[in-house]
This record gives C-alpha cells, structure tokens and sequence, in this order.
C-alpha cells in the first residue's frame, strides 16, 4: 500500500494503510495517515473519528480535543459533543466538557442520561473549582 501512495495518493489507499497500521498496533503511523486523510478530504468525517480514537491511546488528549471539537462542528450529533465532553473532562476542561453536554442535549433534549452527565460535570467543575479557592466561582457553577 505505501508503495500505491508513491502512484496514486488517494484518501481510500491512506485510510487502507492507516487501518492497517492500527491493527499492528503502529498507532503513531495510523494517525500521520489519518492525518494526511483529513488534508486531502476536510470532508471526511471516519478519519476524524479514528483520529481522536488513535490520540486517545496514545494520551494525546489535546490533539484529541482538538479533533473531536472539529468532527462536532462539521457533523453536529450527540455522539461527537459526548465524545468531546469525554475528553474535555480528562483535560480537566470543565466549562469545554459543560459546553459539549450542553449542545448534546439540545439535540437530544429528552435524553435523561445526557442531563445526569451534565449535572456530574456541573459538580466536578464546582469542586474543581472550590479546590482552588474559587468560592465564589464554584457557587456559580453550581447554580446552574
């Protein structure tokens, strides 16, 4: 499959070599092709998401933020502001992770597991912000 790239650089070749990568455990390799996939083709949304899985694993929470917030912004759906709260909430990004439940339950107003995750992220960015002596803060949040 490399050796196609150096004939035909086409985002299915790339997205073969990525998967194939990924299966041998060569997550670094997966993601610089996932990552060439989404510069050829801003369009395509499976090399975001495998993207941010592959950034996961490698504790690349950061790229994997930034990626999840991208994906959310071109395909807005529950699973990519969920997604994005997730790793907003291991970023210790409480008002980003608030932000991301928020626009999930918009979509999906009626789902009461999304309300519980907002109301948990609520309190975890309360204490969060009580630790450090933001009282006042940390009020605020939990009037919400």
């Amino acid at each position: 499959l490399e050796k196609s790239l150096t004939v035909a650089d086409e985002p299915a070749s790339r997205m073969a070599l990525a998967n194939l990568y990924a299966k041998n455990g060569e997550y670094r390799s997966a993601a610089g092709q996932y990552k060439e996939v989404c510069k050829k083709d801003s369009n395509n949304l499976e090399a975001r998401r495998r993207l941010i899985e592959l950034s996961l694993k490698l504790e690349d929470y950061a790229y994997a933020q930034e990626t999840a917030l991208d994906l959310a912004d071109r395909e807005r759906c529950v699973e990519n502001f969920e997604s994005l709260a997730a790793i907003s909430i291991k970023l210790s990004n409480y008002p980003a992770a608030v932000r991301a439940f928020e626009e999930a339950s918009t979509l999906a107003p009626k789902d009461v597991e999304l309300h519980k995750k907002l109301e948990s992220t609520l309190k975890l960015w309360s204490f969060d912000l009580a630790k450090k002596g933001k009282h006042d803060e940390s009020l605020g949040v939990q009037a919400r």
